[in-house]
């Protein structure tokens, strides 16, 4: 196996290396490089998604959805049916935590 060294390839590599360790001991610059990292790939995607799309043809297709008009009565039923059972269940005078029970003497 034939190893090629390159000074350069070997400077860019160290620097590359030592990018973590430098932006733990300045933090407020190592903020600000995953900053512009950030709106730079936030720039990538705005850009091939709003830019790129306004070039492209759009294609005037019609779709049409079928609607399940069976299933949706039985899930307003069902809902219906929960709705009952709640307010037929009343509701339970809860006792005061904050009072002492009375004893009976």
């Amino acid at each position: 196996m034939i190893r090629i060294q390159s000074p350069q390839l070997n400077n860019v590599v160290r620097f590359l290396l030592r990018i973590p360790r430098w932006a733990g001991e300045n933090p407020f610059f190592g903020f600000l490089i995953l900053l512009l990292f950030a709106l730079f790939i936030s720039a990538a995607v705005f850009y091939q998604y709003v830019f790129l799309l306004q070039n492209a043809d759009a294609e005037n297709e019609i779709v049409q959805t079928r609607f399940d008009e069976p299933a949706l009565q039985q899930i307003i039923q069902i809902w219906q049916e929960r709705e009952q059972k709640f307010n037929q269940a009343g509701t339970l005078q809860s006792r005061n935590i904050f009072v002492p029970p009375q004893q009976t003497e």
